[in-house]
């Protein structure tokens, strides 16, 4: 089961700041610094057959920049911003969620998600 209410209530301690997703899919490893406003939790109708969907679905909502190489991080510098302002984080077969109060981690059939504050950033802006 997933602790959809846990997940929400971590994540709203951090709107307004901003947060480091990394993302390990397939031997790729991507990290997004985003600065969170909110986010959200979509079930959707998984009678839907033609939906390509996830049934289940965290979105974070804010502005962000992809950074391959955290060199973000380091330097400040971003590479790609994040299209249309929102991540989605699909939640079918979730294998293990694990919520700490400074870092949410994810594990699914597809792919691990981390996402944790980062202190002392500037303006994404």
């Amino acid at each position: 089961m997933i602790p959809i209410a846990e997940m929400m209530e971590w994540s709203r301690q951090y709107s307004g700041k901003t947060v480091q997703i990394s993302k390990y899919e397939s031997e790729d490893l991507d990290h997004l610094i985003l600065h969170l406003d909110k986010v959200t939790f979509t079930a959707l109708d998984p009678h839907d057959e033609d939906s390509y969907l996830a049934s289940h679905a965290l979105y974070l909502h804010g502005y962000g920049m992809f950074d391959t190489h955290q060199s973000y991080v380091q330097t400040y510098l971003p590479h790609a911003p994040l299209p249309g302002q929102i991540y989605v984080i699909p939640l079918d077969e979730v294998h293990r969620c694990e919520i700490m109060p400074d870092h949410l981690y994810i594990q699914t059939a597809r792919a691990n998600y981390s996402i944790k504050p980062l202190r002392n950033m500037p303006d994404l802006h």
